[in-house]
Parts: C-alpha cells; sequence; structure tokens
C-alpha cells in the first residue's frame, strides 16, 4: 500500500497546516472518500509513531512524554482552534 501525504506548517499565514495529496486523488463515491480520510489519519498516525520514536532513540525526549504532549495537543486543539505548534506552546525538549 502506498499513501503519501504533504504537511506544510506556515504561522505567517490564517490557516497554519495545510495538509495534501503528492498526487490528484478524486474519489468516486462516499464510501472511496471514507477510505481515503481513514488511511490520511492512519498515516499521519504512523508518522508521529515513527518521529516520537526516533525523537526518543537519538535522545531528545522519552517517548512516553512526547505520546502524552501530542495526546494534550490534540484534546487541546478540539478545544481551542487556534492552537498551534510553534515552539515554546508546549513543544519542548525534556
Amino acid at each position: 500500500m502506498k499513501n503519501e501525504l504533504i504537511i506544510f506548517l506556515d504561522t505567517d499565514q490564517e490557516q497554519h497546516i495545510r495538509i495534501g495529496k503528492t498526487i490528484d486523488v478524486h474519489p468516486t463515491s462516499p464510501e472511496e472518500m471514507a477510505e481515503l480520510v481513514l488511511l490520511d489519519i492512519a498515516t499521519l498516525c504512523e508518522a508521529l509513531v515513527v518521529t516520537i520514536r526516533t525523537a526518543e532513540e537519538m535522545g531528545i525526549k522519552p517517548a512516553h512524554v512526547s505520546l502524552t504532549d501530542c495526546i494534550k495537543h490534540l484534546q487541546d486543539g478540539f478545544v481551542d482552534s487556534d492552537l498551534d505548534c510553534q515552539p515554546g506552546a508546549g513543544w519542548k525538549k525534556s
């Protein structure tokens, strides 16, 4: 299986985060759209797992601390739509 996403972070823009595809995909049914969205969510989660493990392996931050930070950030993001991920906004080396 192959799924590619591009994530843009630009805090100078009103919409800070943009997620796009590397190829032009056109689902032809609501079922295909649902599959695509769920695959994108799974891809983002897997990328996050790999990134957290890499940070731990590099001695940057323990995985359990990064995971806790991510869960809090996700929870806060559903409360505060203006939440950002800039350094100093809860993201720091432990």
